[in-house]
C-alpha cells in the first residue's frame, strides 16, 4: 500500500490535528448550549466534553469535524498562545482500507509526513480493546514534539501534544474518523495535558459510530 503518495487525504489529517491546534483564546467559539446533545457528522456522532470550561470550536475548512476548546486559566500569562482542544473528523480516502494493518500503515504514514515540519517523538498500535468496543479495526496513538517557525510567532518555540485514536468507520471502509486531544504551548510553560488526561479520556470514549 503506497500510502506516502496519498497526499491529498495524508495533509487533511495532518491540517487537523496541528492547524487545528494553533487556534487561540482569542477565536473561542459559541458556548454549549446542551451538553448532553450528540453532535452529529457524517457517519458518526460524539457528546461535547462533559466539564466544565468547554466551548464550541469549530472549521470553516471542513465539514466532518467538530472542535471543542477548553477555556484555560491565565495564571501563565500566555493565553493567548496556550490551546487545548478535543477534535473528531472523518477523512474520505481515495481507497479503502481493508485491515488493520492497512490502518496502522495509513496512521505511520501521516506522523512521517509531518516529520517533515515538527520534530516528533510518536508512538502507533493497533488498539485491541478499542477495536472490539467499535466493531472494526482501531489504531491508537501519542505524539509529543516541537515547531519550529509557527508563521503566526516565527520567534517562539511550540511545544505540542497529541493523545487519540483513528478508526476505519464500519460501513463505509473508505471512510476513517479520529478523535483525538491535542494542546500546544510555548516551550518553558506549563502543559495541562496531564491534567486534563481523565477530561480527554471520557470524551474520547463517547465518540459513537453512525
Amino acid at each position: 500500500m503506497k500510502v506516502l503518495k496519498q497526499w491529498k487525504w495524508i495533509w487533511v489529517g495532518i491540517f487537523a490535528a496541528f492547524v487545528l491546534g494553533c487556534a487561540t483564546q482569542s477565536h473561542i467559539g459559541a458556548p454549549i448550549i446542551n451538553p448532553a446533545e450528540r453532535l452529529e457528522l457524517n457517519g458518526v456522532s460524539v457528546l461535547p466534553p462533559q466539564d466544565e470550561n468547554w466551548v464550541l470550536g469549530g472549521s470553516p475548512f471542513f465539514d466532518d469535524v467538530a472542535v471543542f476548546k477548553k477555556k484555560l486559566s491565565d495564571a501563565s500569562g500566555i493565553l493567548e498562545l496556550h490551546s487545548y482542544l478535543a477534535v473528531v473528523n472523518r477523512t474520505s480516502l481515495e481507497r479503502a482500507l481493508t485491515n488493520s494493518q492497512d490502518l496502522l500503515s495509513y496512521v505511520n504514514a501521516k506522523l512521517k509526513v509531518m516529520e517533515i515540519r515538527f520534530q516528533m517523538t510518536t508512538n502507533a498500535a493497533l488498539d485491541e480493546a478499542r477495536s472490539n468496543a467499535m466493531g472494526t479495526d482501531c489504531v491508537r496513538y501519542d505524539i509529543t514534539g516541537k515547531e519550529f517557525n509557527n508563521p503566526n510567532f516565527p520567534e517562539i518555540i511550540f511545544n505540542m501534544n497529541v493523545h487519540g485514536f483513528e478508526c476505519r468507520h464500519p460501513s463505509s471502509p473508505e471512510a476513517v474518523i479520529a478523535a483525538y486531544c491535542t494542546e500546544r504551548y510555548p516551550e518553558g510553560y506549563q502543559s495541562v495535558s496531564a491534567a486534563l488526561k481523565n477530561e480527554c479520556r471520557a470524551f474520547l470514549d463517547n465518540v459513537q459510530f453512525n
